[in-house]
């Protein structure tokens, strides 16, 4: 519920139970939106309380909000999902292996790998380009 423009209470569009507003590392702001990543489903929404339900289904454990984009990531997945504005997401497919741990930062992504359970575990960096599209 929340206090709207009528000086009423309303319901808000959250969704129930099945979404918890305490994993804030799936909650961002990309751009002027508000976006939820949560049980294999996102919602995005202007002020926070009237929530909308995408089309699209992405299963994210972290949030990498940068500058011009955001990095989406799943623990133990080489598959990070790349968007500008929370509407068209891109793949960018690390080695296949086991990725865990995954940290980013405007110029390079840090994190922990393993080609399988009988390999040797490494710490790994990688620099990733953007570069706008003409």
């Amino acid at each position: 519920m929340y206090y709207g423009a009528a000086k009423a209470w309303q319901n808000g569009t959250w969704g129930g139970s099945k979404y918890s507003h305490r994993d804030s590392n799936k909650l961002v702001k990309i751009g002027d939106e508000l976006v939820y990543f949560g049980w294999g489903d996102f919602l995005t929404s202007d002020k926070g309380y009237e929530w909308k339900k995408q089309e699209e289904t992405l299963n994210v454990e972290e949030c990498f909000p940068l500058k011009d984009l955001s990095l989406f990531t799943r623990n133990s997945s080489s598959t990070i999902y790349v968007s500008q504005d929370a509407k068209l997401f891109k793949e960018l497919i690390l080695e296949e292996g086991i990725w865990r741990y995954l940290s980013v930062n405007e110029k390079a992504i840090l994190g922990v790998y393993y080609a399988n359970k009988h390999e040797e575990t490494v710490l790994r960096v990688g620099r990733y380009i953007c570069q706008a599209k003409i």
